[in-house]
């Protein structure tokens, strides 16, 4: 049965494979470029130099399958990654590295100058593909004139440390950015541009993913509102108060010409996964693409969701979303997926007179192949549970409590329920599945 789980996750891996995504919904004529067929489609003059902009965790994938798409129509294009890992099939498009530690640095500086360089030189008729994933906000990044790289990380760490929500955070970040919140469509003035997007973020909102820089701001939060409520105002540097007490109202007018489309997101993969598992027998449903809030939470919604299936059989149900954990004071480690399965296991275990004759099977994994780790969460069975010692559930609440949960999973059988997939090249945050089915082996 797990063999059967991880064959469903890989599914709906593959089903947002990043060069696939773009290769098969791109399509350019000398007259237009049309996304998913005619869904999105934008007239191009058959001289327009075509330009390409790509940064994120899957840019050097996503970058690949649109140079295939546009072949001689790109005139030049820009890359921006945070590991040049393949170079057996070089683009043409410049690679360039930053954000390592998946925070920007000073290469992230430098890449992106040298975007709003080429876009600068580009012609007034150019047309701009841009392809937006994951992690995409500490690659693209130049502060404002007058604050540093040191002066934007300590904000954005101060606000986090205060409970800032994404909405505030990216209220400022706006302002400390010349690309964020709409800046970089911002520089393409009347120039079309087409934007391919692979979300990572519950709900995709557009103006969210990697800090929005295609995409005009929707939100009306100003910065400083955000410094005063969040009172943090004499916890800033002085440049970054007044950076923010100067903040402009945005544009009444936005730019004409700019798309976005999004080509991968959770609710694909999940409806992938939920073929596979259908097409295997299983009656198959998908809860939520958006479940959020606290993963030790999750668990426990999990392991009840499994009691209730206990007269059900050849049932698989899907979640996805992406979670998060309260961290303790000198916590272990951990992640929010290997934390969740930790705390559904120890309540399936409290509860197994309500599910012994039941087999099933449990999947929490991210889609990036890891979850704070080189783990991407937990696979565990009906039979893992019931075989538990008491010993081996002491361990387990003791590793919850300090939210250790990596460590837990490393020991507990050997390791064998350490999911590990490896680095999938993808993101479209986290998807859990409980398969249940007394015909199949654990």
């Amino acid at each position: 049965m797990k063999e059967f789980v991880i064959r469903a996750f890989s599914a709906a891996v593959n089903a947002v494979n990043p060069f696939e995504c773009v290769r098969k919904c791109l399509l350019v004529t000398s007259s237009s470029i049309s996304i998913n067929g005619s869904s999105s489609s934008i007239d191009i003059d058959p001289s327009s130099p075509l330009y390409l902009i790509s940064f994120g965790k899957a840019a050097a994938a996503m970058t690949k399958g649109a140079e295939e798409i546009l072949g001689k129509r790109l005139k030049k294009g820009i890359a921006i990654v945070p590991k040049v890992e393949d170079t057996s099939h070089p683009l043409k498009s410049t690679l360039y590295e930053a954000g390592r530690s998946n925070l920007p640095d000073q290469r992230s500086i430098e890449a992106t100058k040298e975007v709003l360089r080429m876009l600068d030189c580009a012609e007034r008729n150019a047309v701009f593909l841009v392809l937006i994933s994951g992690g995409g906000s500490a690659l693209l990044s130049l502060p404002s004139k007058g604050i540093t790289l040191d002066h934007k990380l300590s904000t954005i760490h101060t606000l986090v440390s205060k409970g800032a929500s994404i909405q505030q955070l990216n209220a400022v970040r706006r302002v400390l950015s010349q690309v964020k919140g709409g800046g970089l469509l911002e520089r393409f003035g009347e120039r079309k541009s087409v934007s391919l997007i692979l979300s990572d973020i519950v709900g995709d909102p557009l103006e969210f993913i990697a800090s929005g820089p295609t995409v005009h701001p929707q939100s009306s939060i100003r910065a400083t509102t955000v410094i005063d409520e969040l009172n943090v105002r004499s916890n800033l540097p002085n440049e970054v108060v007044h950076a923010i007490d100067s903040e402009k109202a945005s544009p009444s007018v936005v730019p004409n010409g700019a798309d976005h489309v999004i080509i991968g997101n959770n609710s694909i993969a999940l409806k992938e996964a939920k073929n596979l598992l259908e097409n295997g027998g299983f009656t198959s449903a998908i809860t939520t693409s958006t479940r959020v809030g606290d993963a030790g939470d999750f668990g426990r919604e999990v392991a009840d969701t499994v009691v209730q299936l206990k007269n059900r059989d050849k049932m698989a149900i899907l979640y996805g979303g992406e979670t998060t954990v309260n961290l303790p004071p000198n916590s272990g480690k951990g992640g929010r997926n290997q934390h969740a399965a930790l705390t559904a296991m120890i309540e399936l275990s409290k509860r197994r007179d309500e599910w012994k004759d039941l087999n099933f099977c449990l999947l929490f994994g991210g889609t990036d192949g890891q979850d704070g780790t080189d783990a991407a969460g937990a696979i565990l069975s009906s039979t893992d549970i019931i075989d538990m010692s008491t010993h081996e559930i002491e361990e387990a609440e003791k590793a919850l409590l300090q939210a250790n949960s990596y460590n837990f999973w490393k020991d507990f059988k050997g390791g064998k329920c350490h999911f590990k997939p490896g680095l999938t090249g993808t993101n479209v945050m986290d998807i859990t599945i409980i398969l249940c089915d007394s015909s199949m082996h654990m």
